[in-house]
C-alpha cells in the first residue's frame, strides 16, 4: 500500500512538471484544485470512518499525459442500504458519501368513512278489508304506506306482508292482516376513515461528508438529485450527483389503510360508491356526511304475529381483531398537515441497493449561459376526497434562454425546479396546501397558486333492479284490473267492428250481384 502511494505522488509529481500538462493548464485556466477535485487515490491513511468502495470522482474535463487523453466525463457506483463510497484528493481530503436507508412510501387518500351498524325498523298494520289492506298493490315489497314514509340520510326502505294470523289484541273479521314496514341502518360507534392507495415513491437517505462539513440529505423519486457546490464550492460551481435505479424489496399492499382505535390495518376495501358485502365499506359515510349508503337496498324481512324482523349481515369492521394478519405498524404512519387532511403516508424501510451517478460539473473558471424567461400559471386543479394530486399547469413567457431554474416554496412539489421551454408542463403540488408560493432567486419572481379543491366524494342511492320472466310477466298483468278492464274493452270494440264490417260487406255484394243481374236481362 506505501509503495502503491509513493508511485502515485511520483505520478502527481511528473504530472505536474510535464510539459503537456503545462500547455493545457494555460490555455484552459484549469488550476490545480481541478487536480484536487479529480485525483484521487485508492487508499485514505488516518481514517476515522470506513469505506466500502473508494473511487475515482470524475469531471466533464479531459487530462492528457504521455500522449494520451483520458476522458473523466461522468462516473456511475452502485450503493447497498448502509455502505460508503470514498474519495480522496491529493491533500488527503476525504469526501464521503453514505447511502444510510431505503424507504418505501404509499400514499393513500380519504375517499370515504364508515362504521359499525345496526337496524332498527317500524311497523304499522290493518285488518284485510280496512285502510289500504286490500288484495291489490298496496300491500307489496317496496310500498310506502304514507304513516311510515320519511326521508332520512341514513338508508332506509320499506315493505308489507300479509299475514293469516290476527294481530295480538284484535280480530280481523278475514282472518288477515296487512302489516307495513319501515327498516332504516344506523351507524353506530365512531367514523372510520377509509384511505385509498394512490401512488408509490422511493425515498433515499444520504450522509456526506467533506472536511468538517456534513450534511444530511433526502432524495426520492420526485426529487432524485443533489447539488454539492456548498461543499465543494472551493473548487466546483456546480458538482451534480443524482440517485436512479433503485432496487428493493417491495412489500404487497392492499389497496386500502384504516384505523380503529388507533390499531391501523391494511385491508381491500368497497371501491367509493360502490359498497360490497362482507367488505370494508359495506356502508360508507359521505365525507361531508350528508349521504350514507349501504350495499343492501331490499333488506330480508318477516312478519310473524304483527312483529316485523329484518335481517342483515354484520358489519365488516367488526371481524378485524388486534392479531389480524392485516395488522400493520402503527409507527410507520404519517398524518399529512394539508388542506383538507385527507392524506396519509405509509413509509417502511426496506434493504436494497441505488446508482449514484456523477456528471455536468461547472468548474470555477468555466462560464455557464444561464436560462431565463418568465413563468406563468396557466390554470390550476385540485379536489377532495378523491386520487388525484392538486396541480398546476406552467407556461413560459419572454422566453430567452432554455434551461431549469431551482424554485423555492411553502408548499411540497414533485420536482425542485422549473423550466423554460416553450411547452406547457403540469408540476404536482404533494403537501395539498390552499395557497402555495413559489419564488424562483435567479430571475428574482415570485408566483401565487390557488387552489379551489373540488368536492368529488358525493354518494348516490342504491336502486333495485328486478329480473323478471314471461310468466311473471303474465301474472303481473292478469292481476292488474285496468289491464283486464283495458283487454275486455279493446275485445269489445273489435268484436263489434269485425260485425259491422262483415254486414257492410255482405249488403255490398249483394248490391253488386243485383246490378248484374239487371244487366244481364236488359241484355
Amino acid at each position: 500500500m506505501l509503495k502503491q502511494s509513493e508511485d502515485r505522488v511520483r505520478f502527481l509529481q511528473d504530472l505536474e512538471n510535464n510539459k503537456k500538462y503545462r500547455s493545457i493548464k494555460k490555455t484552459t485556466s484549469v488550476s490545480k484544485a481541478l487536480v484536487t477535485g479529480i485525483a484521487l487515490t485508492t487508499m485514505a491513511p488516518n481514517d476515522t470512518y470506513g469505506c466500502d468502495q473508494m473511487l475515482y470522482l470524475k469531471s466533464n474535463g479531459r487530462i492528457c499525459y504521455s500522449d494520451k487523453c483520458y476522458d473523466l466525463s461522468t462516473y456511475s457506483l452502485s450503493l447497498a442500504d448502509g455502505e460508503t463510497a470514498c474519495f480522496n484528493d491529493l491533500n488527503n481530503e476525504k469526501l464521503s458519501i453514505k447511502l444510510d436507508s431505503i424507504y418505501n412510501i404509499a400514499r393513500f387518500s380519504s375517499l370515504y368513512d364508515t362504521s359499525s351498524y345496526d337496524i332498527i325498523n317500524e311497523m304499522h298494520w290493518n285488518c284485510l278489508g280496512s285502510g289500504k289492506c286490500w288484495w291489490g298493490e298496496e300491500c307489496g315489497n317496496g310500498y310506502k304506506l304514507n304513516i311510515l314514509e320519511r326521508n332520512t340520510k341514513e338508508p332506509h326502505g320499506y315493505g308489507c306482508h300479509m299475514t293469516s294470523v290476527s294481530c295480538v289484541g284484535s280480530m280481523c273479521t278475514h282472518g288477515t292482516s296487512c302489516v307495513w314496514y319501515r327498516w332504516q341502518i344506523n351507524p353506530k360507534g365512531p367514523k372510520i376513515p377509509v384511505y385509498s392507495l394512490v401512488s408509490e415513491i422511493w425515498e433515499v437517505s444520504i450522509t456526506i461528508r467533506y472536511k468538517d462539513v456534513v450534511r444530511h440529505i433526502v432524495l426520492n423519486t420526485n426529487n432524485p438529485k443533489y447539488d454539492m457546490n456548498n461543499i465543494l464550492s472551493e473548487i466546483m460551481d456546480h458538482m451534480p450527483f443524482y440517485i436512479s435505479g433503485v432496487s428493493y424489496e417491495k412489500q404487497h399492499l392492499r389497496e386500502s389503510l384504516i384505523s380503529i382505535n388507533g390499531t391501523y390495518f391494511n385491508v381491500d376495501s368497497s371501491p367509493h360508491n360502490m359498497p360490497q358485502r362482507g367488505m370494508i365499506g359495506d356502508i360508507q359515510i359521505d365525507k361531508h356526511n350528508d349521504k350514507i349508503l349501504y350495499y343492501d337496498n331490499n333488506l330480508d324481512c318477516s312478519v310473524d304475529s304483527c312483529k316485523v324482523k329484518c335481517i342483515t349481515n354484520e358489519p365488516a369492521i367488526n371481524r378485524l381483531t388486534d392479531s389480524s394478519p392485516y395488522k400493520v405498524d402503527s409507527s410507520n404512519i404519517q398524518h399529512l398537515q394539508m388542506y383538507n387532511k385527507g392524506w396519509i403516508n405509509y413509509k417502511y424501510r426496506s434493504s436494497g441497493h441505488g446508482t449514484i451517478s456523477f456528471g455536468n460539473v461547472e468548474l470555477k473558471e468555466l462560464i455557464v449561459e444561464k436560462p431565463h424567461c418568465e413563468i406563468s400559471v396557466g390554470i390550476s386543479y385540485a379536489c377532495e376526497a378523491c386520487l388525484e394530486q392538486p396541480r398546476a399547469t406552467l407556461v413560459s413567457k419572454n422566453l430567452k434562454n432554455e434551461g431549469m431554474m431551482e424554485f423555492e416554496s411553502n408548499c411540497t412539489w414533485d420536482r425542485s425546479s422549473v423550466s423554460c421551454n416553450n411547452e406547457m408542463y403540469d408540476i404536482v403540488q404533494v403537501s395539498k396546501n390552499k395557497y402555495c408560493n413559489i419564488y424562483i432567486p435567479l430571475i428574482n419572481q415570485s408566483i401565487d397558486i390557488t387552489f379551489e379543491y373540488e368536492y368529488r366524494g358525493l354518494l348516490t342511492d342504491m336502486k333495485t333492479i328486478r329480473a323478471e320472466t314471461s310468466t311473471d310477466i303474465i301474472n303481473e298483468l292478469m292481476g292488474n284490473q285496468s289491464f283486464i278492464t283495458t283487454l275486455l274493452t279493446s275485445l269489445s270494440g273489435f268484436m263489434l267492428f269485425t260485425g259491422i264490417a262483415t254486414v257492410g260487406i255482405k249488403v255490398l255484394r249483394l248490391g253488386v250481384l243485383a246490378i248484374g243481374k239487371k244487366e244481364v236481362q236488359n241484355a
